[in-house]
């Protein structure tokens, strides 16, 4: 797919993400969809502007592509698109200050989430008895992202700040 159903295949699962999001942190935050030209800002790094009581943590870059496949993440070092996408999720997260998270998916297939080791150790407190895969090249850990979601937002606010000096 090229041009503006690309665009549209994009925008459609980046609305997705932020209805997912917004119903996992709650009423008292505010996910709004960054501009393409918007997305390198302090504020709103990543694919959302994300505002709330506390300092939301991550920079979310959303990727739904064809050419992605699972099995690529398999191959050391990651082949295909995944490795540039990491890169671009790195990039926009450093320059807001925050970690970066790329949420991704296959047309069709189940959505994934990607965040540096550190990361998950951060929002999942047994991240040993999940299902995850650790990959080196890039240094990343990538999992389904219905398992960030099923943590309680409130353990972003609650012990990732005094981990990481947030």
């Amino acid at each position: 797919m090229r041009g503006r159903g690309s665009r549209n295949k994009g925008a459609n699962f980046e609305r997705q993400v932020a209805r997912l999001l917004r119903k996992w942190l709650g009423d008292d935050w505010e996910v709004k969809r960054n501009p393409t030209d918007r997305q390198n800002g302090k504020a709103g790094a990543g694919e959302f502007e994300i505002v709330g009581p506390y300092t939301f943590p991550f920079a979310i870059e959303c990727k739904a592509h064809e050419s992605f496949d699972y099995s690529q993440l398999f191959r050391v070092p990651a082949t295909g698109p995944f490795s540039g996408f990491w890169e671009q999720a790195s990039k926009q997260a450093q320059s807001a200050d925050k970690m970066p998270m790329l949420i991704l998916k296959k047309n069709n297939g189940p959505v994934l989430c990607a965040m540096e080791p550190t990361a998950i150790k951060l929002i999942v407190p047994r991240p040993e008895r999940m299902s995850f895969m650790s990959l080196e090249r890039p240094r990343c850990i990538v999992f389904p992202l219905s398992v960030l979601l099923e943590q309680p937002a409130s353990y972003l606010f609650e012990v990732a700040p005094v981990a990481t000096g947030l």
